[in-house]
């Protein structure tokens, strides 16, 4: 049963979708290919589901198949954790008998990839010898993870693709001879279990999975296939106006899934990035640009607390400033004691220096409030967003001194980090809603989906939040509390003594203690329309 749409508040999904299509718009414009019979055969095959399923049917439909096509999202990096994933239960099954067949290496290429999984040469060797930059071009670190499992796991890797790339003018031939490539493994014969990583758009019906079956036939081979494919839009957006945004995979008809482990809007944010470093969009010491990306993050999350940052003025002395002026800067460092060493050239003092820089290498990604500033030294798009989400609450609760203050905020502590923490967790729901925190991760689920918040050592504070943040998005969707009264919560001054301990306790209560928020996530069956 689908959610109504009264008027209101718009929705979550609903400032999701705005928010991709205005993105989409940016990157793709008028696609010349997107009208193309090739394209059309996967996005009306992959247009619906029968029903939501978990990662234990998903596991035994890969180890009842020969062959397990896997559609890969190539700027996705969990696209790639999940394959690895997938190979590791098929490895578990089937040990010995597996091979990864992957478009990323031309044919041309199979002894270099060879001697590289040897470790005959090492990895800026491997990607030098088969032009990576030049001839695929996505973010490397999803692959190497792939390449170090297969290494790790002993499963041999085949160079499947073959040039050239460019456009579709060529791209039935490629899976032709993707598809010959193929069938020779079992025609080698061992009876092997293939996984297959290739563009999702090759594995419609009639594309590469069709090809393959044709050549096996014409050696007298058969073999029984599955197709998963990973983050199809149209599915997504049906999940979400029903209240299954959290769902991990789904069934679209005899031997074929859809997985997810990102939302619309990561999905094409992680394009938008792959494109800037195409562009050459980058910092002059080749580090990426993420200010669009980051401050997109921040439009999103705003759009949702209803501030409009071109219209909200923040009083300072002096004057007052629009919201969006006030957008923090973006830099890329190196690790710790880069941040820590610009922090000391903007004045600040030596301790609170290594504090930061003790967070950003815990988080990946730290929001400096003293000089406004957000820093990156490992880009994960969810982490970086609950860094974007401090500033809005470090901006709405007038934490922001005029002039920047080159003192460090005192450690968060107690209930003001359980609340800190939850408004942070809950800004990359906003994002990402199927996100959750690994406190209610289902151990059903694999433990590799990327689904789940990454958890630290040590960090009872950051996981209690993470859980209370969880509980506050489902409150939110159950009508426990509305938009004005998360709101509220970013704006709250929680510096005076007992306050925070006041507000965590109200908002436990609201919310029905918090802890754990309610039944498991594909469990919830209603959720908020407005």
């Amino acid at each position: 049963m689908r959610r109504s749409r009264p008027a209101g508040p718009p929705t979550i999904a609903s400032i999701q979708r705005e928010a991709v299509e205005r993105l989409k718009a940016a990157l793709f414009g008028s696609d010349p290919y997107a009208r193309r019979r090739y394209i059309l055969d996967f996005h009306q095959e992959f247009r619906s589901f029968r029903r939501r399923v978990g990662w234990k049917e998903l596991a035994s439909a890969s180890g009842r198949a020969d062959i397990v096509f896997v559609g890969d999202y190539h700027a996705l990096s969990s696209c790639q954790v999940f394959a690895v994933r997938l190979l590791e239960e098929m490895v578990r099954r089937h040990p010995g008998r597996v091979v990864l067949a992957m478009e990323m290496v031309f044919g041309r290429h199979q002894r270099v990839l060879d001697r590289f999984l040897a470790g005959e040469i090492d990895e800026s060797d491997f990607l030098r010898r088969i032009r990576y930059e030049q001839d695929w071009g996505y973010p490397w670190e999803g692959y190497r993870a792939i390449f170090n499992a297969a290494r790790r796991l002993k499963v041999p890797v085949l160079a499947a693709d073959a040039e050239p790339r460019g456009g579709l003018a060529t791209i039935r031939r490629r899976d032709t001879h993707a598809a010959a490539r193929i069938a020779s493994v079992f025609a080698a014969g061992g009876q092997p279990r293939i996984l297959v990583l290739f563009g999702e758009s090759h594995l419609a019906r009639g594309h590469l999975p069709t090809q393959v079956h044709g050549a096996l036939r014409r050696r007298n081979l058969t073999a029984r296939s599955l197709v998963i494919v990973q983050n199809v839009e149209a599915i997504w957006w049906q999940l979400a106006e029903q209240g299954h945004e959290e769902t991990d995979a789904v069934l679209v008809s005899r031997e074929k899934y859809v997985v997810f482990n990102a939302s619309p809007l990561v999905k094409y944010e992680a394009y938008r990035q792959t494109l800037d470093r195409w562009r050459g969009e980058l910092y002059d010491d080749g580090r990426p640009d993420l200010t669009p990306t980051v401050h997109h993050m921040i439009d999103t999350i705003l759009r949702f607390l209803g501030v409009d940052p071109y219209r909200q003025r923040l009083v300072r002395p002096g004057g007052a400033d629009f919201l969006v002026d006030l957008y923090p800067d973006v830099f890329p460092v190196e690790d710790e004691e880069e941040l820590r060493s610009v922090l000391l050239s903007e004045g600040m003092n030596g301790a609170d220096a290594t504090v930061e820089a003790a967070a950003l290498g815990r988080r990946g990604s730290r929001y400096v409030a003293p000089i406004n500033s957000l820093f990156i030294r490992s880009f994960e798009l969810l982490a970086s967003v609950e860094e974007a989400t401090r500033f809005i609450r470090a901006v709405l609760g007038g934490r922001l001194s005029f002039p920047p203050a080159l003192v460090a905020r005192e450690p968060a502590q107690g209930p003001v980090a359980i609340l800190e923490e939850a408004l942070a967790f809950f800004g990359s729901k906003v994002i990402d809603p199927s996100r959750r925190p690994i406190i209610v991760f289902d151990p059903d689920l694999p433990t590799a989906s990327g689904r789940a918040s990454v958890s630290h050592a040590g960090s009872g504070v950051m996981e209690e939040g993470r859980r209370l943040g969880q509980g506050l998005y489902e409150g939110y969707h159950a009508g426990l509390i509305d938009r004005r009264g998360i709101l509220a919560l970013f704006r709250r001054d929680l510096s005076r003594p007992g306050t925070a301990t006041t507000v965590l306790a109200a908002l436990r209560e609201r919310l029905g203690s918090g802890s754990p928020p309610g039944p498991p996530p594909q469990a919830r069956k209603t959720k908020r329309t407005g």
